[in-house]
């Protein structure tokens, strides 16, 4: 990933990741620090710094959409196999998991 000074367009930052990353989010709060996620792993990275910060554990399924909610701290995760999982990022657990019982995520 490239991270970019918008205002001059240069280069500031090239960033090497581990796998190929499946998407991205910024948390509420969290100053130069994204959500990255592939597969069924969130991890989060300092942009600037071009560092991982934090892997978190692993959830039950792969990983096809996070979304911030309205609680500092706490996103949700859409997985593929259909369930909804607030994951608390700070202190890395799963606070919540919801399910449908047909369908997936999309």
């Amino acid at each position: 990933m490239t991270v970019f000074d918008t205002a001059t367009t240069s280069i500031i930052k090239e960033i090497k990741f581990e796998s190929d990353m499946q998407g991205m989010m910024h948390p509420i709060t969290y100053l130069n620090k994204f959500v990255f996620w592939h597969e069924n792993q969130l991890e989060l990275y300092n942009v600037m710094e071009g560092n991982l910060v934090h892997k978190f554990k692993a959830l039950p399924s792969e990983v096809v959409t996070v979304e911030q909610t309205p609680v500092v701290n706490i996103v949700a995760c859409g997985l593929k196999n259909g369930a909804v999982v607030l994951v608390n990022l700070l202190y890395d657990e799963v606070l919540f998991t919801y399910s449908m019982k047909q369908g997936n995520i999309n």
